[in-house]
C-alpha cells in the first residue's frame, strides 16, 4: 500500500489519525482530512466535486479561489493540490484506468485532460455522468438512458432504455466493471426520490438490465469484490459482490455518514481498487454559516450582528428590518427550531422549543411566521408571531410526507405547498391562504415538481421540475390559464421572485442567474442573465437564499469555513467492513 503510506506523510497526520476501531495492528482502518490550498474551497454548487485513483495515489477536487472554479490535482507524494491547467469550467471528475487522464464536465459536455499536464480535449457533447471503461470506452448517461463511445471518440450507441414494463423510469450512474462487458447502474423506480432508486447491472452488449435488489444510488465497484453506494441522507454503504456472477453475495455495512449529496443521486464520494475511500462532507459544521447582503453585480455587505450559526432557508421580512430562519441539524429525525433576527442588532426570538422546525416562511402582511413542524408520525404547517408572543396556531395538519415546502400567497388569494405522493416523489398543490386543509392539484406538467414559489401579486408560480435528470425551472400562471413558460435551459433551482414581480432569480450551473417576467398580454419570460458567481451554499431542494425589499441585494449564506475546504479519505475500508 504505497499510496496509502503515502498519503498518511503527505497529510501530515500519522500523530493525528482517527481510526475506525482502537487498534494499532498492521492494516486497521484510518481516516484523515486532505486540506485544500489557501483560499481554495470545495465547490458547492456543482455535481460530484472528487475522485479518487484507482491505485490510490491521486486525488482530483472541484476547487473555488476568488470566485474562479477548477479541477484540483493531488498526489499521494504532493503537499498539496495544484489546479489543472484549462479546467476552469470543470465539475464531476474521474479518472482514466490507469490514472494517466482525468475525464471531467463542464456544461453538459465531457472532456479529458492529461493528469501530468496539457491541454484539454472534447469528448462528448451532452452527458450527465459517465464512467471510463479498462477496454477504452466510455458509458454514460444521456436522456434517461445507458449509451457508449469511445473514449477517442467515433460511433455512439445506445445501450439500454428504461424499461417501462419494470416501472423503470432512468438509468443513471453508470460505473464499468472490470472487463467493460458489463456496468453497475441506478435503476430509478417511481418518483425522483433517492429512496425510489435501486442498483442494478446492465450488459453492455446486448443492453439487459438487473435489479439487484438493494435501495441505493451513485454505485461504484471495488476490487476485490464490493459496490460502495449512497443513500438519501447522505450515508455511504458497502454490499460484497460477485463479479463473475454479478450478484450481491452478503449484507450491506454502512461505512461513512454525513457525506454531500445532490439532486438525481450525485453524491461526493469514489473508491480506489486498493482500500481508499474519499469523501466529502455535505453539511458543515455547527456555528459555520454566516450571513451576507449580496448585490446584483455581487458586491458583498456583510452582516456581522447575525453571527455564525448553522443557517438554513432564511426568509425575510417583508419591511426587510427582521429575518425568520432555521437552526439546526437538516436531516429528518434531528431536531431543529426556528428563530426570528433583528437585522440591525443580531437579538434573536426563538419561537419553536421541541421536535423538527423547518422552512420558515412569512405571512404577506409580516404579521406571522408559518413554518413546518414535525413530532413523531404528525406533521404541521404552524403559525405564530414573529416576536414570540401568544400561542401558536396549527393552521394544517397531516401525516408524513404531507408537507415539504410552503409558498404563502396574498390574502383571499392561493397558497402552495409541497406535499409527497404515495408512490413517491412529491407534487404541488394549491389552497385558500385562509384554509390550507383545502388542497387541490397544480398541473405542474412534469411528474415531480419542487420549489414552488408564488409571485407577488399571487397570479404566477414558478416551480423546478426534475425531468430528464436534470433541474429546469418554468413558471404558470395559477388559474391554469395558459401553458408553463420555460425559465432555465441549463439547470435552475432555487426562485425567488423579485419584490415587483418583474423577474426571476435562481441558481444556474454556476452563478446567480436573473429572468425577466412579463404578465400583459401573454405571459413571457427573457432570456437569463448571470449576475455574480455562484459561491454560496446551495440547497438541494428548497431556496436558501431570499431577496430584500428594494430588490438589489439578496440575503445568501456564506462561510462553510473548514467543511468547505477539506477531503476525507478513508484507507483500509474494507477492513473496518468487516470489523477485524
Amino acid at each position: 500500500m504505497a499510496a496509502v503510506g503515502g498519503w498518511l506523510l503527505a497529510a501530515g497526520a500519522i500523530a493525528k489519525v482517527v481510526t475506525a476501531r482502537r487498534t494499532t495492528q498492521a492494516g486497521a482502518a484510518y481516516r484523515f482530512a486532505v486540506e485544500l490550498p489557501d483560499s481554495v474551497v470545495v465547490a458547492n454548487n456543482v455535481g460530484i466535486k472528487l475522485a479518487v485513483s484507482r491505485d490510490g495515489s491521486q486525488l482530483a477536487l472541484v476547487g473555488m479561489k476568488a470566485g474562479r472554479r477548477a479541477l484540483y490535482l493531488r498526489r499521494s507524494t504532493d503537499v498539496e493540490a495544484h489546479p489543472v491547467a484549462g479546467t476552469e469550467s470543470g465539475h464531476s471528475p474521474s479518472f482514466s484506468p490507469d490514472g494517466r487522464w482525468l475525464l471531467y464536465q463542464s456544461g453538459t459536455g465531457l472532456w479529458k485532460v492529461p493528469t501530468t499536464g496539457g491541454a484539454p480535449v472534447a469528448v462528448l457533447d451532452t452527458v450527465n455522468s459517465a464512467s471510463w471503461g479498462d477496454d477504452g470506452s466510455i458509458v454514460y448517461e444521456r436522456g434517461n438512458g445507458i449509451w457508449r463511445a469511445n473514449a477517442n471518440g467515433g460511433e455512439r450507441r445506445l445501450v439500454a432504455a428504461p424499461d417501462a414494463k419494470q416501472h423503470h423510469r432512468r438509468y443513471a450512474w453508470p460505473d464499468v466493471l472490470p472487463g467493460s462487458g458489463h456496468a453497475l447502474i441506478t435503476l430509478w423506480r417511481g418518483g425522483a426520490s433517492l429512496d425510489s432508486a435501486r442498483l442494478g447491472v446492465v450488459s453492455l452488449s446486448d443492453g439487459q438490465v438487473t435489479d439487484l435488489g438493494i435501495a441505493g444510488v451513485n454505485p461504484h465497484y471495488a476490487a476485490p469484490g464490493y459496490i460502495v453506494y449512497a443513500r438519501s441522507g447522505g450515508a455511504v454503504s458497502a454490499v460484497p459482490f460477485s463479479l463473475r456472477r454479478r450478484a450481491v453475495t452478503g449484507d450491506p455495512v454502512r461505512l461513512v455518514e454525513n457525506v454531500w449529496h445532490g439532486g438525481g443521486g450525485g453524491t461526493d464520494f469514489s473508491v480506489s481498487d486498493n482500500g481508499v475511500l474519499a469523501y466529502h462532507g455535505g453539511i458543515p459544521d455547527a456555528a459555520e454559516l454566516t450571513m451576507a447582503a449580496v448585490d446584483l453585480e455581487g458586491r458583498v455587505r456583510e452582516l456581522p450582528a447575525i453571527g455564525r450559526e448553522r443557517f438554513s432557508e432564511p426568509r425575510l421580512s417583508p419591511d426587510g428590518k427582521h429575518m425568520a430562519v432555521a437552526i439546526g441539524p437538516p436531516q429528518p429525525s434531528d431536531t431543529g427550531d426556528v428563530y426570528v433576527y433583528d437585522l440591525a442588532t443580531g437579538a434573536r426570538t426563538r419561537l419553536t422549543s421541541h421536535g423538527l422546525n423547518i422552512r420558515p416562511e412569512w405571512s404577506r402582511d409580516g404579521s406571522r411566521v408559518l413554518y413546518i413542524a414535525r413530532e413523531r408520525d404528525s406533521q404541521f404547517v404552524v403559525a405564530q408571531r414573529p416576536d414570540g408572543s401568544g400561542a401558536a396556531d396549527v393552521v394544517a395538519r397531516g401525516k408524513p410526507p404531507a408537507f415539504y415546502e410552503l409558498a404563502p400567497g396574498p390574502a383571499r388569494g392561493l397558497s402552495a405547498v409541497r406535499t409527497g405522493l404515495a408512490a413517491g416523489g412529491s407534487a404541488i398543490v394549491l389552497a385558500p391562504t385562509e384554509s390550507l386543509e383545502a388542497r387541490r392539484p397544480f398541473d405542474a406538467g412534469a411528474r415531480v415538481a419542487i420549489t414552488p414559489k408564488l409571485s407577488p401579486n399571487g397570479r404566477l408560480l414558478a416551480f423546478v421540475t426534475t425531468e430528464e435528470g436534470r433541474r429546469e425551472l418554468f413558471v404558470r400562471p395559477v388559474d391554469g390559464s395558459g401553458p408553463r413558460v420555460a425559465v432555465s435551459t441549463e439547470g435552475g433551482t432555487e426562485p425567488v421572485w423579485a419584490p415587483d414581480g418583474s423577474a426571476l432569480y435562481f441558481r444556474g450551473l454556476t452563478d446567480v442567474m436573473a429572468a425577466t417576467v412579463t404578465e400583459r398580454p401573454s405571459l413571457v419570460v427573457g432570456t437569463p442573465k448571470p449576475l455574480f458567481e455562484d459561491t454560496y451554499f446551495r440547497s438541494v431542494a428548497h431556496s436558501a437564499y431570499d431577496v430584500f425589499p428594494s430588490g438589489r441585494e439578496l440575503l445568501m449564506l456564506n462561510g462553510w469555513s473548514r467543511a468547505q475546504t477539506r477531503a476525507y479519505l478513508l484507507v483500509n475500508w474494507t477492513q473496518a467492513m468487516l470489523g477485524r
